[in-house]
This record gives structure tokens, sequence and C-alpha cells, in this order.
């Protein structure tokens, strides 16, 4: 199944509108393009997480340019983080022996959540649910 996500657009256009309103110094002005450049292109990100029977493909883009492409297959995998990310969004961080973590957070359709949970238990890979997270499950069951 194909989930995604997208980086922070909103958060992203503001900075660079009041980079851009805040004027720019003559002596610092290389440095507000580099920046402005750089805020524009994380604002146009997107996350993109698919879940086979046997690895897990995570791919990140931007301007729908593959920037980062990582198959994990349940070997690879140490364990899995059910834990909260903010006030009421649930979210997984798939650690891995080597490498850095994947950080699942805010991905539609909704479902991963338990297609990762019956991922790693097909596959034998630890799962920790933090207090946090179960609460959250209990305030969705009802």
């Amino acid at each position: 199944m194909n989930y995604s996500a997208r980086g922070p657009r909103e958060l992203m256009l503001f900075l660079l509108l009041g980079l851009l309103i805040g004027g720019y110094q003559t002596d610092g002005f290389p440095y507000y393009v580099i920046l402005s450049i750089l805020i524009l292109l994380l604002a146009f990100i997107r996350y993109t997480l698919t879940i086979n029977d046997d690895q897990i493909v995570y791919k990140i883009f931007c301007f729908s340019i593959p920037v980062h492409y990582k198959i994990v297959i349940p070997n690879e995998i140490e364990r899995m983080i059910f834990k909260r990310y903010g006030w009421a969004t649930k979210g997984v961080s798939i650690k891995l022996h080597k490498g850095l973590s994947i950080r699942v957070a805010k991905f539609t359709p909704k479902g991963i959540f338990d297609q990762l949970e019956k991922f790693s238990r097909e596959k034998g890979v630890a799962i920790e649910k933090t207090k946090d997270y179960l609460i959250l499950e209990k305030m969705e069951r009802k």
C-alpha cells in the first residue's frame, strides 16, 4: 500500500515571506539568496512510504525529483517505536541497525499504523508502544 505526506509547506512559505519582507542587506545579500532558495526547496518536499509483503520503500521528493530512496527489509529493522508526535498525532519511528531512523507521521491515507504493526508482527520485528500512543489508540477506538 502507498502512503504519502508533505513537509510543512505553509510554515516554510511564511518564513520565506518574512525573510522577503524583512528586506535584504547589501553585505549579507548572498546569504539571503541562499537561505531563500533553501526555504523554497524545503517547502515542496514530499514523502512516500510503500509497504510491500517483504520490504518497506521510503522515498523523499522535491518538486517531483527523487532526493532520497531507501529500501528496508525486515532484517535491517531493529524495532518500531509507536509514539505520539504533537498533541494528537500518532507516529512511528523505524529504528534501523545501520543508518538513520525513518520517521512516519502525518501520512495519508489513514491505516498506515495498522499496516506497519501488521508488517512488524508478520516479520518478527520488535514493537514498542509508548504510554501516550496507547492513550491515542484507545481514544481512536471510542
